[in-house]
């Protein structure tokens, strides 16, 4: 970015940035992000069983696909999405508001010609896929294919979406998205299941899926243009954008590499072993992703927190970095353990005692590997808070290829286990190395990376003895003394403020007939 002095703020403009930046306002954010995460996942598991009777194999099959193909659109916006989070947050710790507007206008114009641009590719793939890439009946050929053209149309939708969310991240207008999306994302599922009540046909089910794209997108330009009124009349400056579209090249690096190295295992497990395997080891695998949703919801309002106070007040970036871990920390490693010492018991409540015989073993290694890569999110999210995406790409991609052939051995040794112990190993190098590499990087972690340092491992040690007691008399032992060990630390950790307010809150749920 740009290094010209500024005036200074004032002192309307400088409480509006530490407020910004406040830990504060990203818990309150962060909680709003949950909210938005778990609506409407609650939504999808309460109406999905609808769709699948309604929709048939097939046409459900490629439902699934278009809300898969809805994600993947993202790639097309090359990071400039987050990258925009954090060049507008710079921005405004500056005072630059009329910048700020420029880049954003310039980063939604870019990013409408890259979704237009992906929509074209798309929809060119549209028939040839149809065609060869999907297995279906000649009599839904012609539905599936208008249903796909439809869903190419969607695609700058999307991808405007990701620059529009970009500037609602920087002023951490959470709240108001996400009372949009939770509606909206909901009826990603009640929308098809009303349409197919008129028409019993795939195209009007997508039709609803990018009409509440469309939805959302007028929604979030209302709340762009409410939190910087100068998006409105501001002028493109592609000059301005092109830090944004180097750092933007770095994270679609790290995006591009993120998926192979989440779903490599599955299709290496097909290979060598048997589709059968497959299913024991992926359905597990995305048990424990869903504890990604905490993480996710924390950062993505720490992220842009950081990158307006790094330089200008390290102490808060270090508050909001400790408070971000402790908070993912404290509240998924009682979920991890429980994944670890009663892995057998939870898949055969939920999925019955046969398939439990052959994927517990892989949940427990599994629930070592969530708590550890959980924790490694809010690492990589400071990284790219700093200025530091080339960091985390060129980590990915090293340890991709480290990966794979550490992936391939425990695989072809010992199934679908070592699979699970290959991603485990990965997510703790992961945390380790890039802990290390953060806090040389920046030196004011280096103290809050140090005092965390026994927390982290005793998280890791108990959560690997356990796993290594399987079944034993030992399990239970090293995993009631390794909790006991752990929430001292995480209580020692703590500052005297937050003890007595985490007090509190806990005295409160006490009921008042049980108070002393």
């Amino acid at each position: 970015m740009p290094t010209t002095k500024q005036p200074a703020l004032r002192d309307d403009e400088a409480e509006a940035v530490r407020r910004l930046s406040s830990s504060r306002t990203v818990a309150t954010s962060a909680m709003w992000n949950l909210i938005g995460r778990a609506g409407p996942l609650i939504v999808a598991v309460v109406i999905t069983p609808f769709l699948v009777r309604d929709l048939g194999p097939s046409r459900w099959g490629v439902f699934t696909i278009a809300l898969s193909l809805i994600g993947i659109f993202g790639i097309f916006d090359f990071g400039i999405g987050r990258s925009l989070t954090r060049a507008i947050a710079e921005l405004l710790t500056e005072g630059r508001r009329e910048d700020a507007a420029s880049i954003a206008r310039s980063g939604i114009a870019a990013l409408a010609i890259l979704g237009i641009l992906g929509g074209l590719i798309m929809a060119s793939l549209a028939r040839t896929w149809a065609d060869r890439g999907l297995h279906i009946a000649p009599a839904l050929h012609g539905e599936v294919l208008h249903s796909l053209y439809l869903l190419c149309l969607s695609a700058p939708i999307v991808i405007l979406c990701s620059a529009l969310w970009g500037v609602i991240g920087a002023f951490q207008e959470f709240r108001a998205a996400n009372l949009v999306n939770v509606p909206i994302m909901a009826m990603y599922y009640i929308g098809p299941l009303i349409a197919l009540r008129f028409d019993n046909s795939l195209v009007p089910v997508i039709g609803v899926l990018v009409s509440c794209r469309v939805v959302t997108m007028i929604a979030y330009w209302r709340i762009c243009v409410h939190a910087l009124p100068e998006l409105k009349h501001a002028r493109m400056n592609l000059d301005k954008l092109r830090p944004v579209l180097r750092m933007g090249g770095w994270m679609t690096a790290s995006n591009v590499t993120w998926p192979i190295l989440t779903y490599v295992d599955r299709f290496i497990i097909a290979s060598v072993l048997s589709a059968a395997a497959t299913g024991y080891y992926s359905t597990p695998f995305d048990l424990v992703m869903r504890f990604s949703i905490l993480p996710m919801a924390i950062m993505s309002t720490a992220y842009p927190a950081m990158a307006a106070s790094y330089r200008t007040d390290p102490e808060n970036t270090q508050a909001l970095f400790r408070r971000s871990l402790l908070t993912v920390a404290g509240v998924l490693f009682p979920a991890s353990l429980l994944c670890v010492a009663l892995s057998h018991w939870v898949l055969t409540v939920w999925l019955g005692a046969e398939f439990a015989s052959h994927a517990a073993v892989v949940l427990r290694w599994l629930g070592v590997g969530i708590l550890l890569t959980s924790i490694d999110g809010v690492v990589a999210g400071l990284l790219d808070g700093i200025g530091k995406a080339s960091i985390n790409a060129k980590f990915s991609i090293s340890e991709l290829i480290l990966y794979l052939p550490l992936l391939t051995f425990l695989v072809r040794a010992t199934g679908i286990e070592g699979a699970a112990i290959a991603w485990a190993l990965r997510c703790a190098l992961d945390l380790g190395l890039r802990l290390w590499i953060a806090q040389r990087l920046y030196l004011p972690l280096r103290p809050v990376a140090l005092a965390l340092a026994p927390l982290l491992v005793a998280m890791a040690a108990t959560l690997l003895a356990t796993a290594l007691a399987q079944s034993t008399v030992f399990e239970p032992i090293l995993a009631s003394a390794g909790t006991l060990v752990v929430f001292a630390l995480l209580w020692r950790s703590l500052t005297h403020a937050e003890r007595s307010h985490l007090s509190g809150t806990l005295w409160r749920l006490v009921p008042r007939g049980q108070r002393a």
